[in-house]
């Protein structure tokens, strides 16, 4: 034990004496290992940790599928939902739905997110209540469902705390719940959002046949002991074809749309395609990190040389090979752990600087944490680079010429040709993964900047948006939601500085959105053509001119597009190419005048029935984005615009134009809200360009990070371009000054010196130029608007690492242009 304590110390002596090359190697180590850890802690913590509820991993969802009508993935309906409890390969399941409530009383009360669930809920979760109860099987009554389960956070928060909550009365949308249960602390299935759970009660109408396509629900199931959800997918199969066999009239109708069930695992479904983006930046980090080590290879190959006559002199001496290697091995692994005490320290920053790109908006962003798993494996990583910076003077000293070296009396040499080949292998190797890392930062730059330069179809810099949800107990006909909309809205236009104001249930990049079936009149889809699914908009008057929405043809909504009023509709051309042809798009004054319907039954959907309620199209309006900015034709098939009046939401949000700062009009908005309905609490204020900056996140991060992972590889390869060619400069001073005493030029050293440091990178680019043809498919899915191989990329990619070669080149060049023949011929 002394003696390690001992080559410590000596280890710590040298390092402090060789300042440059251990400060060197321990910020290089930190930037690296920091980087890993930040995003190993995210990849850990969204994609590797289960869900956090016990055996998430057995946990699925069940959703109805209609591709043919542009909605791959569609939720459950309430009676499917009961069907497919009977299969044998689930066991509980349960219905969910998030929305906003106002919990409190009047003026006080606050918009939370709540889940609506069915009473298995949280038996499926598997969870208990740490005080008092969750849901029974009478809590899912009609007229017994007036409980509320909170969370741990709305407990400390909403009731402060108080030990006497159960059996309390709390106001939710103005009216009265009993609190039954508190949840542990921290309990989420996957929104962390989500403050309290009430129960739902189906009546009869719910559970009705011509509901079964009514898809408002999640359905989240557990499987069965000893089931998989292969067999959980074969079962519900299974009873979509006899759903099929007993369909009648409506079997070609659901051939064509493509109707399905989808079973899938609840995690996939809660990360969407997130993890391809994480892999890939993980990737990046890890690229980064190899050149690191690369660059610290080839400083350990260097100083080698250096210190190499040392070392034997040593060994010869009695140090012996095990003392040899255990004090360079020493030596290295505390240079390594300085190091990996720093990356720590990096990694943490890290993610408070990946928390302020917005990588805490991404599914399961709440729960990254850089825990002790993390560390414990940048540690090892640091131990494992250490060993690795060990084994090069340990090599050199046990493959050396040990007379020829002892013979050394401080002349300048060549090195040996397979140092130099490895060093300059090396430094290829380098060249290539940053080639790979800038050609990937340039795909996703030019990526991004195709898709901020995309078109919305509506002016986003001057718009608030400001959201209410108006509760049953107070708005409980159609006519009291529109009484509210109209006053309301009427008020915000008298605001000084508004220039438009309306309000919308659909607004751009919200989430919030209706895809349901509608009908042109005559309209008969060709054969095996599906019917289609619109996302609809509910707006009043003003929506369309707060946002600036292109008006194509016709009108737009008014006032007098009440509830009584004839109905009538504005479609997009999307829409209207589907129904009525290109003519639609080429004239859209074509389409004013056409009549649509929303079947009544499932018996036909094509049929409008004995006593239709016909839909007027009196207005054309341009394209818009509203669920991405990277929607494409296929993407979406359309929107339909109705009055809100006419199609009254309880979730709407106000939209206020104005040339002012749109922020400097929420409280004058809330306000006026408060004028119409003071225990309405008004939340999720933005501007619409915040909207769009949030929908952004999940590229532009990835983006951002891209590019600064290329930075510091080019960064690392230019460093390792530079010391190999210093390197050679320095070991060949002496054949640098016989070629200048026999004739050559300072300009013929310098291209001698730049020539070498080209074919390195080269050869370097060659390798790189094959990892981003296979790298390709992986890319593909980040890109918008621009290809995986894309030529001006690439090409920009290579001249960018051409000058930082050139740059790394020149230094070295130079001093070989500066070589005295007289002072090197002396040495």
């Amino acid at each position: 034990m002394l003696f390690i304590v001992r080559d410590l110390r000596l280890a710590l002596r040298r390092l402090a004496h060789d300042r440059g090359f251990g400060l060197t190697c321990i910020l290089t180590l930190a930037i690296a290992l920091g980087a890993n850890a930040a995003m190993l802690a995210v990849v850990d913590s969204v994609l590797w940790k289960p869900l956090p509820v016990p055996e998430s991993e057995r946990l699925v969802t069940v959703s109805n599928q209609y591709p043919g009508a542009g909605v791959p993935y569609a939720g459950s309906s309430v009676p499917h939902f009961y069907e497919r409890q009977e299969i044998d390969a689930l066991g509980v399941a349960a219905l969910a739905r998030t929305d906003a409530a106002a919990v409190g009383e009047g003026g006080r009360a606050q918009q939370m997110q709540r889940y609506t669930v069915t009473v298995d809920y949280f038996d499926m979760v598997r969870t208990e209540a740490a005080t008092g109860r969750t849901f029974r099987a009478e809590d899912g009554e009609v007229g017994a469902n007036r409980v509320v389960v909170l969370t741990h956070e709305a407990w400390r928060d909403t009731l402060g705390g108080a030990p006497d909550a159960i059996g309390s009365m709390l106001r939710v949308d103005d009216v009265p719940h009993e609190v039954i249960g508190i949840l542990p602390p921290g309990h989420m299935l996957y929104e962390p959002d989500v403050r309290l759970y009430t129960p739902v009660a189906f009546d009869a109408e719910d559970r009705a046949f011509d509901r079964r396509h009514s898809n408002n629900w999640m359905m989240i199931a557990r499987l069965a002991p000893g089931a998989t959800r292969e067999l959980a997918q074969q079962q519900i199969d299974a009873q979509v074809r006899v759903e099929y066999e007993n369909a009648g009239g409506m079997r070609q109708m659901m051939e064509d749309v493509g109707f399905g069930a989808a079973v899938r695992p609840l995690r996939d479904v809660v990360l969407g395609d997130i993890d391809s983006t994480l892999y890939l930046l993980w990737g990046g980090v890890l690229a980064v990190l190899l050149i690191a080590v690369v660059n610290l290879t080839n400083l350990s190959l260097a100083r080698t040389s250096v210190r190499l006559k040392d070392l034997v002199t040593r060994y010869t001496l009695g140090a012996g090979g095990a003392g040899l290697v255990r004090q360079l091995a020493i030596e290295s692994l505390a240079l390594a752990a300085l190091g990996g005490v720093l990356g720590i320290v990096c990694g943490r920053l890290g993610l408070l600087a990946l928390g302020r790109l917005g990588m805490d908006q991404m599914p399961r962003g709440s729960e990254i944490a850089l825990d002790g798993g993390v560390i414990a494996v940048t540690f090892v990583l640091a131990a494992g680079i250490g060993l690795v910076l060990a084994v090069v003077p340990v090599l050199s000293v046990l493959r050396a010429n040990m007379a020829a070296v002892l013979r050394e009396e401080g002349r300048s040499g060549t090195a040996s040709r397979g140092a130099r080949r490895l060093r300059q292998g090396l430094v290829a190797a380098q060249v290539a993964f940053a080639f790979v890392l800038i050609a990937g930062a340039g795909l996703l730059l030019a990526s991004f900047q195709r898709l901020v330069a995309v078109d919305p179809g509506y002016h986003a810099d001057d718009v608030l948006l400001a959201s209410v949800a108006l509760p049953p107990a107070r708005y409980e006909e159609a006519e009291d939601l529109a009484h509210f909309a109209q006053r309301t809205v009427e008020r915000l236009r008298a605001l000084p500085g508004v220039d438009a104001a309306g309000l919308a249930y659909g607004t751009p990049m919200s989430g919030a959105f209706d895809s349901s079936v509608i009908v042109a009149e005559g309209w008969q889809p060709a054969p095996g053509e599906s019917l289609f699914a619109p996302t609809h908009v509910s707006a009043s008057a003003g929506y369309l001119e707060a946002l600036d929405i292109e008006l194509l043809a016709g009108r737009a909504f008014t006032d007098a597009d009440t509830g009584e009023a004839t109905r009538v509709a504005l479609v997009d051309p999307r829409l209207a190419r589907r129904f009525w042809g290109e003519e639609a798009v080429t004239s859209p004054q074509s389409v004013l005048g056409r009549r649509l319907f929303r079947p009544q039954s499932t018996e036909n959907l094509l049929d409008p029935g004995p006593d239709p309620e016909w839909i007027t199209v009196v207005g054309v309006v341009g394209d818009t984005r509203l669920r991405q900015l990277s929607e494409t034709e296929g993407d979406a098939v359309g929107v339909v615009y109705f009055p809100y009046a006419q199609f009254p939401r309880r979730s709407l949000a106000f939209a206020v134009e104005t040339g002012l700062d749109p922020l400097s009009l929420g409280e004058s908005v809330r306000r006026e809200v408060a004028a119409v309905d003071p225990e309405l609490p008004v939340f999720d204020q933005a501007t619409l360009r915040q909207r769009l900056d949030r929908s952004l996140v999940s590229r532009r991060t990835p983006m951002i990070l891209a590019v600064g992972f290329g930075v510091v590889a080019l960064l690392l390869a230019s460093i390792g371009i530079y010391g190999v060619l210093a390197y050679l400069v320095a070991r060949r001073s002496r054949e640098l000054g016989i070629r200048m005493a026999l004739g050559s030029t300072t300009r013929g050293l310098f291209r001698l010196i730049l020539r070498e440091g080209f074919v390195i990178v080269l050869f370097g680019l060659g390798i790189g130029l094959g990892g981003a043809v296979a790298l390709r498919n992986a890319l593909a899915g980040q890109l918008y608007g621009v290809g995986a191989l894309d030529p001006l990329v690439l090409s920009t990619a290579v001249f960018t690492l051409a000058v930082a070669a050139f740059l790394a080149c020149a230094i070295p060049g130079l001093r070989a242009a500066r070589v005295d023949p007289s002072e090197a011929l002396r040495e």
